[in-house]
């Protein structure tokens, strides 16, 4: 599968860059370890300055809280490089499944349960 991380380009400057230093400085125990929580909101993304990937979203759904599953939103990240323009966003879903089948070998988190994505389902249709 051919991606392309040029899409990330667009994004420089949307997200500020993560001070691990200010995080380590205080950490707070979950409230309700026990209460299952499916994380709505979920995106993997590898940019030139702006990184986060699979170990990052196991260190934030390891740390303390019960995410039984999460949702996957689209960020214009790991699109194909090549095919019609209109397939592109599906390398998106493609390398984000794999990171879910990845997961499942391995976590009791069901990641990436749902997807959301800015592809056209009817795109095929259309042709």
């Amino acid at each position: 599968m051919a991606n392309n991380s040029s899409a990330a380009s667009h994004r420089k400057g949307w997200y500020t860059p993560v001070d691990e230093d200010w995080l380590a400085l205080h950490t707070e125990a979950a409230l309700e370890p026990e209460l299952p929580i499916i994380d709505p909101h979920q995106h993997l993304w590898e940019g030139e300055d702006d990184v986060y990937m699979l170990p990052n979203l196991l260190a934030d759904t390891g740390a303390g809280h019960n995410i039984t599953a999460t949702v996957y939103i689209d960020c214009q990240s790991m699109y194909r490089a090549d095919g019609p323009e209109h397939m592109k966003p599906v390398g998106e879903v493609e390398f984000a499944n794999d990171v879910a089948m990845q997961c499942a070998r391995s976590s009791p988190c069901d990641f990436f349960s749902f997807y959301v994505s800015s592809s056209d389902p009817l795109c095929v249709v259309k042709e």
